[in-house]
């Protein structure tokens, strides 16, 4: 048998396969490059403790926030506690996240869920009222957004809870100013379908309820009716300096003289009819006549029965009376006489043989009016 070469078995060598031994390596290729390297340390500057705290932190709020809008109402319930408890650790961070917070937190007002909306004013009380007002108020018209909704909602339930809301809001932020600007009559329309002095079978049964809601109402309509800049002078007075700056110009010798026609004239005369103020007049006169019965029905059932709606309602009617508005309306006369003729059907209704506590608090309404 012929011998195999030597230059054979090299190249059949090639392709034989290496029987491993166990606890060896496998024996590396002729061409293999050692690429291994050692490094003391390696420095990561953005890599530190708090920053992954904080990275934990927004997905447990993120996760939270998620759970608002799960369809059942005992998540949400839950998702709320725990946020209440998570905000409530970390004030500092709150207003840096007020913003997601508020979106995920108003159109919990009009959840079906009692417990949710319950849980919800649980969270504005004792969280986020701490915050600054400027805060809140870049989210005042969501929030009256979802109030307004919450107030007119179909269901009784969701109604009785909406002044809640509204009355935390009006004490926090400037809703109050953002709703005389533009919303007046939107509300005074809203709070007369709640309280159904417009469709009366759309009217609260619950007196608890209903005495919230009287005094929300109030509340409301006292900031409305008793603004700072409501009393306003007949004629504003108009003068020029006329030493100011004699230095710089010489004034005119009639100069004086025109300033005084003007002012014989009346041009710069600032009544209510004239003024921003007297819109706020004009957004609730027509609802006068029916909140005037309305009062004046509660009122004598309240009497009559359980009177827990005497006080709320009181407060109302010396509200509207005192009313620097009404008193310097142009229909000043006869809106007073309409408070007088509701004044006058309590009376003829309810005096007779009354004449102490919340009755004699009526009669000192009606001798105010004169």
């Amino acid at each position: 048998m012929a011998k195999i070469s030597k230059s054979v078995r090299e190249k059949r060598k090639d392709f034989a396969k290496t029987k491993l031994k166990v606890g060896k390596s496998r024996q590396l290729p002729a061409n293999h490059t050692d690429t291994s390297f050692r490094s003391k340390a390696v420095v990561l500057p953005k890599q530190s403790v708090t920053q992954e705290a904080n990275v934990k932190e927004l997905q447990t709020l993120s996760h939270l926030l998620a759970l608002l809008s799960h369809k059942s109402g005992d998540t949400r319930k839950d998702a709320l506690q725990q946020l209440t408890a998570h905000l409530a650790a970390n004030p500092p961070r709150l207003s840096t996240i007020v913003t997601p917070v508020m979106k995920a937190l108003c159109p919990l007002i009009i959840d079906d869920t009692t417990s949710v909306r319950k849980q919800l004013l649980e969270i504005l009380n004792s969280v986020l009222s701490k915050l600054p007002r400027q805060t809140l108020n870049t989210h005042v018209r969501l929030l009256l957004l979802y109030v307004s909704s919450a107030m007119t909602h179909i269901s009784p339930s969701i109604r009785a809870d909406s002044t809640k809301y509204l009355d935390w809001t009006m004490k926090n932020s400037n809703a109050v100013e953002i709703i005389i600007a533009d919303q007046l009559p939107q509300y005074m329309n809203t709070f007369a379908t709640l309280f159904g002095w417009i469709r009366p079978s759309n009217g609260i049964g619950n007196n608890r309820v209903l005495s919230f809601h009287l005094s929300c109402f109030h509340y409301f309509l006292n900031a409305v009716l008793h603004e700072d800049a409501t009393v306003v002078p007949d004629v504003l007075e108009l003068t020029i300096p006329l030493s100011y700056g004699k230095d710089i110009f010489i004034p005119h010798r009639a100069t004086q003289y025109m300033i005084q026609n003007c002012q014989a004239l009346n041009l710069f005369s600032f009544t209510t009819s004239n003024s921003a103020d007297a819109s706020n007049f004009d957004s609730i006169e027509p609802h006068m006549q029916p909140l005037l019965k309305y009062m004046s029905d509660k009122f004598i059932d309240s009497v009559n029965g359980d009177r827990s709606l005497c006080t709320p309602i009181l407060h109302i009617m010396k509200t509207l009376v005192s009313s620097p508005l009404i008193r310097h309306s142009d229909d000043c006369k006869a809106t007073l006489r309409t408070i007088g003729r509701g004044i006058d059907n309590i009376d003829e209704s309810v005096g007779r043989g009354f004449v102490q506590g919340v009755i004699g608090e009526w009669r000192l309404i009606k001798e105010e009016l004169g």
